[in-house]
This record gives C-alpha cells, structure tokens and sequence, in this order.
C-alpha cells in the first residue's frame, strides 16, 4: 500500500477500528448496567421472576435491545470498510474479522453490564463496577505489555487475549 502521510489507509483502518472499540467500550456498559438493577429499584423484579419466562430468556432479553443499538452505530461507520475494501487496501476476510473482533467486545461489555446489574442494588454502583470490570481488562491488560520479557509467553498470551486493542 503506497503512503499518503499521516493519513495512510493503514492510518485510516487503525483511527477506525480503535474508534469502533473505544465506542462500544465507552458506551456499552452503561447501556446494560441498569437492566436489572432498574427492575430492582422500581419493585418490578418479583414479578419478572413470577413470570414463565426462564431466568436466561430474561438476561437475553435484556442484552438484545442495546445490542441492536450499538450494532446500528457501529453498522454506521461500515461505508468507510467499504471505501478500503473498494480501494484494495483492505481485503473482505480482514474486513470480516475486523467486524468479528469490534462484535466480541461489544457483546463482552454488554454482558459486564449484565453481570454488574445482576449483584448490585443501584443502577449507579452497578455502573460503576461494569465500567470498573471493563477499565480492568482494558488497561491493566494493556499495561502487562510493559512487563512482558518477565513473564513466561503463557501467561502473557492469557493475559494478552483478554484486551480488546490487541
């Protein structure tokens, strides 16, 4: 690929990809952090769990309406895919596992929203602690690189698979 300054197609695809995590990082916990903890503080939980539906059919239920939200922002940034693929600097398999890879750790900081919803009394520590589990394996993940030569490739590797940017 041919160099065209600071803005390189390779430039353009890291400024892309890194916006796509950063937004489902920064916005996804938020939007499911308060499934169930709203359910809790409104007094409506009993009654959900009165109810026929199975404890995982509720948790999916959840999950699926700020997964088609986010799918529709992330969705929104597919035209700039399509101008690389178009231009050949991209081909359709990394498009692909670019998208794969964005989907993961959109449905991964969803599901740490759930997750923190699920034990927490308020929708705000419920916040907190899904964008605490997030930052955790975002950062500290991110910080191990520094450390690498002192850890054994094992262990580096299983720590290294936890961080969305890597």
């Amino acid at each position: 690929s041919g160099s065209m300054g600071v803005w390189s197609p390779d430039a353009i695809k890291m400024v892309a990809i890194c916006f796509q995590l950063g937004l489902a990082i920064l916005i996804g916990p938020s939007l499911t952090a308060g499934a169930i903890t709203q359910e809790k503080e409104q007094k409506n939980y009993d009654m959900l769990r009165m109810t026929l539906l199975k404890p995982h059919t509720i948790i999916i239920g959840k999950l699926v309406i700020p997964l088609r939200h986010m799918l529709l922002l992330i969705l929104s940034t597919f035209p700039m895919f399509g101008m690389l693929w178009y231009l050949d600097f991209y081909s359709v398999t990394r498009v692909g596992i670019c998208l794969g890879i964005i989907l993961t750790t959109l449905i991964f900081t969803l599901t740490c929203g759930i997750f923190a919803s699920s034990f927490c009394r308020t929708t705000a520590s419920a916040t907190a602690w899904a964008y605490g589990i997030v930052s955790f394996l975002s950062i500290f993940t991110f910080l191990i690189l520094l450390v690498k030569e002192k850890l054994s490739n094992t262990l580096f590797y299983m720590v290294i698979t936890w961080n969305p940017f890597i």
